[in-house]
């Protein structure tokens, strides 16, 4: 199962807004890292179940580059409504930043990715 197919709706709507809304950036690259956790607990008293609880949090952390100067924000339990108010203000951060002398650009995953199937097999290991 792939990371996107384990997401909730809620959780889908706000990786399409996030998506969408980084390709319309007020900045030169951005990028965006959702983050969730579902924990769940059980309490018992008297060899009985006493208590079920769940706690779901999330955090969207948005950073962006405006040349070589950056701006990151954070939001836990982010809406979609607030993403445009998120970017905007990681803009702004970045074009009041200082400039990042080592910065060459955030790191962008290959665009194929082989299966583990079509690896050649691993030589043989030695005694």
């Amino acid at each position: 199962m792939s990371a996107a197919e384990s997401l909730s709706p809620a959780e889908a709507q706000l990786l399409d807004a996030v998506t969408s809304a980084l390709e319309t950036a007020p900045a030169d690259d951005a990028r965006a890292l959702y983050t969730a956790d579902l924990e769940s607990v059980s309490r018992f008293a008297l060899n009985r179940l006493h208590q079920g609880v769940e706690r779901h949090t999330s955090s969207l952390t948005i950073e962006v580059a405006v040349g070589k100067k950056l701006g990151r924000v954070s939001a836990d339990g982010a809406t979609i409504e607030q993403i445009p108010a998120l970017l905007a203000h990681a803009a702004d951060m970045a074009r009041t930043a200082p400039d990042t002398r080592e910065f060459v650009g955030f790191y962008r995953p290959p665009l194929s990715t082989a299966p583990f199937d079509d690896f050649p097999p691993a030589p043989p290991a030695r005694a």
